[in-house]
């Protein structure tokens, strides 16, 4: 198989966007660090930010689009995304290129085939992906208040996963953020919690994943290690072994991961 590497340039409240690479194209899923941090970061893995084939957005939140208006005019680029998420992105979209997909369908981009989910998050149609090309398949399913069964369906089978890991129940119960704050990120569509999570990785390294990256910690409300040591620590209890368990970071680059 061919190497495909993934890099995920910042995960968190203040900015999302991955890049994934295969040996002729790239894409970059979200773009909502700043235009000049996306150039930034990429450039410091080696990647050309004039390389891109595509900007997908998974929805219209300002940690996902934040940068994509300034990105695409500097580094021409076509933005992608479903009909409800670009409508509603549009005071960042203004004269970008943009193509719509339609939730569901096969999507094409160069060698990637990426098909698209609907998942539980407060915004118009807010959705995962699973990315295919080159042999190699990643899941992608962040923003999400809990884990419908169609959602672990799609996500079965992938050999990478980025998983939400956003918050600890306890810390975000006995945090400073005011009660209607903490109601929306613990609703069914708000943010999934370290516990969850973990029995998501359960399930889905039992059809054969073998590496996640938890991304979208929340800096008040989580820690990387109890993030980690949730879903490690289910892992084990289930007796599952040779699963690698990553961590998204906000303000640097997970460095490059090779597939």
């Amino acid at each position: 198989m061919i190497m495909v590497e993934l890099f995920m340039l910042g995960s968190g409240s203040r900015g999302n966007s991955t890049l994934i690479r295969s040996h002729e194209a790239a894409i970059l899923i979200d773009a909502g660090l700043s235009a000049r941090q996306i150039a930034l970061r990429m450039a410091s893995g080696g990647h050309d930010p004039a390389a891109l084939s595509a900007i997908l957005v998974t929805h219209e939140h300002r940690d996902h689009i934040a940068g994509v208006g300034v990105f695409t005019r500097r580094y021409p680029t076509v933005v992608m995304g479903n009909d409800a998420t670009l409508t509603a992105a549009a005071p960042c979209l203004d004269g970008v290129p943009h193509e719509t997909f339609t939730t569901g369908e096969e999507i094409t981009v160069g060698p990637f085939t990426i098909r698209t989910f609907a998942i539980p998050h407060d915004a118009a149609a807010p959705v995962g992906m699973t990315i295919a090309v080159d042999g190699h398949t990643i899941g992608y399913a962040t923003d999400l208040g809990h884990v419908p069964v169609p959602v672990l369906r799609a996500l079965e089978g992938a050999e990478l996963v980025i998983l939400e890991s956003n918050h600890d129940r306890d810390l975000l119960r006995t945090g400073p953020y005011p009660r209607f704050v903490k109601d929306r990120i613990a609703s069914e569509s708000g943010h999934l919690e370290n516990g969850i999570a973990a029995g998501v990785a359960v399930h889905l390294a039992g059809h054969g994943t073998r590496r996640f990256i938890l991304a979208h910690l929340s800096e008040t409300n989580n820690t990387p290690a109890r993030a980690r040591t949730a879903v490690v620590d289910a892992l084990q209890e289930a007796g599952i072994e040779g699963v690698d368990v990553q961590i998204g970071r906000q303000n640097s680059p997970v460095p490059g991961i090779v597939l």
